[in-house]
């Protein structure tokens, strides 16, 4: 049979109900549909995000709660992976909005999604790895669309825009 014993039918009603959950809140889009890619796991590098951990779920409520956040964080804390899959729910989930990115360099925030480096290639990462996205009608094309240093959400008419920090573009 099925995983859980559910039919394909039960499953997809399951998924959308889940989905229309995360809608409202973001520590359910984290539990429920966002990947990572741990490069030093050669066995099984995607992996669901830990949204278990016990920083997680202090940073997400404060992130939502202020416009502006700061934060001293080490490598361990996955920050750069929360941020990104921040971002994306956001643009998912609400219409008309514009988010920028920056990094230090452009190949920071432009990265690779392959290898799931930078910004960018990050929030790329997620959107072609969403769990149950052809089911959610989530895929390229048909929900998102992505362009060098811009990802596009059809649907909401948001995107993310990834700038390096020299300054340059955001006077313009």
């Amino acid at each position: 049979g099925e995983p859980d014993g559910l039919t394909v039918d039960a499953m997809v009603y399951r998924l959308r109900a889940r989905w229309a959950m995360a809608a409202a809140d973001p520590m359910l889009f984290l539990r429920w549909f966002v990947l990572t890619l741990d490069s030093h796991d050669k066995e099984n590098p995607i992996k669901p995000f830990p949204w278990d951990r016990r920083h997680i779920l202090p940073i997400v409520r404060l992130w939502q709660a202020n416009r502006l956040i700061s934060l001293e964080k080490s490598r361990q804390m996955l920050a750069t992976w929360l941020m990104a899959a921040l971002c994306t729910w956001w643009c998912l989930f609400h219409r008309g909005q514009l988010v920028i990115v920056q990094a230090a360099t452009e190949f920071d925030v432009i990265g690779d999604e392959n290898t799931a480096d930078g910004q960018l290639g990050r929030i790329k990462f997620i959107l072609h790895h969403l769990a149950g996205a052809t089911y959610l009608g989530m895929t390229e094309g048909q929900a998102f669309k992505c362009i060098d240093i811009k990802i596009q959400f059809l649907g909401a008419n948001s995107s993310i825009i990834g700038l390096p920090q020299t300054g340059e573009k955001l006077r313009q």
